[in-house]
Order: C-alpha cells, then structure tokens, then sequence
C-alpha cells in the first residue's frame, strides 16, 4: 500500500505545537523552513476555520532591497492548544518528525 503524505494542516499544527511547547511564535520563515508553506497568513486562515484561535503580532523584516515589511508571529491561544492536539490526532501522520526533534528545531 503507498505511504501518504501528511496533509499541509497537520504540519501547520504540528510547528504550532512545537511553538507554543517552546514558548515561540511562528513566523512565515518558520513555515518555510519546517514544510515548505509559502503563505502562512493563508494556512493560518486554514486552521481558524477548523476552529483554532491565535495570538499574533507585528513585526518589521528587511526584504532585499533593504525596505521594510510587515509581518506577523503567531501562537495558538492558551485555549487552542487542546482542540489543536486532538485535530492533529486525526491526522495521518506519514512522515512528521518526532515531536521533541521539532521543538527543538523550532526553538532555533
């Protein structure tokens, strides 16, 4: 039978995890990084229709031509996390890494 992949959400939720494990918020960079999102303002969207709630702030990036953007760091409310854990629960979880190995990887 051929493995599947994990769904973009359950990565999403899995980073946002990690995060709030690691007392961080989630950057579009971190996204990036840890699966490859390219919109995270959408994929964060994504989850609020499953039901998640978020903290979020601005903050300021330099892009390449040295002008500033505005950008938001997000974290699941304190309330989130739970329904957050049980979405991620229903999940097929092919090739997610080992959550420790994550919060670790996110708290970089």
């Amino acid at each position: 039978m051929p493995s599947r992949a994990t769904p973009k959400i359950a990565r999403a939720i899995s980073v946002m995890l990690a995060a709030h494990d690691a007392r961080r918020l989630v950057t579009c960079m971190d996204a990036f990084k840890h699966f490859g999102a390219t919109c995270w303002p959408t994929t964060v969207s994504q989850m609020r229709q499953k039901g998640l709630k978020f903290e979020h702030e601005v903050y300021h990036h330099e892009n390449a031509d040295g002008g500033q953007t505005r950008m938001y760091r997000y974290r699941l409310t304190a309330d989130s996390v739970e329904p957050a854990r049980r979405l991620l629960a229903g999940y097929h979880i092919a090739d997610a890494i080992e959550p420790q190995q994550q919060q670790q990887e996110v708290a970089q």
